[in-house]
C-alpha cells in the first residue's frame, strides 16, 4: 500500500520522459539524415527495414503513454494491446482512431502523435524519392 502512489504517479511520468526523449532523438536523426547526406549507400531494403522499426518504436512509445494516462481517453484501454492498437490507428492515416481524447493531456498526446506521424511520412517520402531518383 505504501508503494501505490509511487507506482501510479512517478513510474508513468518517468516512462513518459524517457519516451519523449527517444521521440526527440528519432526526429533529430531523421532531420540529420535529411540535412546531411549519408556517407554510405542507401538501399531500398535498408530503408524499408529502418522505416518499419521506427514506426513500431513510435507506436510502442505512444502505446505506453496512452496506457499510462488511460483516464485521458475514452474508452479507456484496459490492456496494453488495446493501447498499442489505439496507437497504431492514430498513426495510420487511413483508419479512424479507436480512442477519443477527453482532457487536455489526452489532446496533447493525440495531436502530438499525429504531428510526429506527419513528420515521419514527409521524411519517408523525401528519403524514398531521393533513393530512386536518377542522377545524370
Amino acid at each position: 500500500m505504501l508503494l501505490y502512489p509511487f507506482v501510479s504517479v512517478v513510474i508513468p511520468r518517468i516512462f513518459t520522459y524517457v519516451f519523449a526523449w527517444r521521440i526527440v532523438d528519432i526526429v533529430q536523426a531523421w532531420f540529420n539524415v535529411t540535412i546531411r547526406p549519408p556517407s554510405n549507400i542507401s538501399s531500398s531494403r535498408r530503408l524499408f527495414i529502418l522505416v518499419l522499426l521506427n514506426y513500431v518504436e513510435i507506436a510502442m512509445i505512444f502505446a505506453v503513454m496512452i496506457f499510462s494516462f488511460q483516464t485521458n481517453f475514452m474508452p479507456h484501454p484496459y490492456y496494453m494491446f488495446d493501447a498499442f492498437f489505439s496507437s497504431l490507428t492514430i498513426l495510420l492515416p487511413v483508419i479512424s482512431p479507436v480512442v477519443t481524447p477527453i482532457s487536455l493531456v489526452g489532446l496533447a498526446m493525440y495531436y502530438g502523435e499525429i504531428f510526429i506521424s506527419l513528420i515521419f511520412f514527409i521524411v519517408i517520402i523525401q528519403r524514398t524519392l531521393a533513393l530512386f531518383t536518377i542522377k545524370d
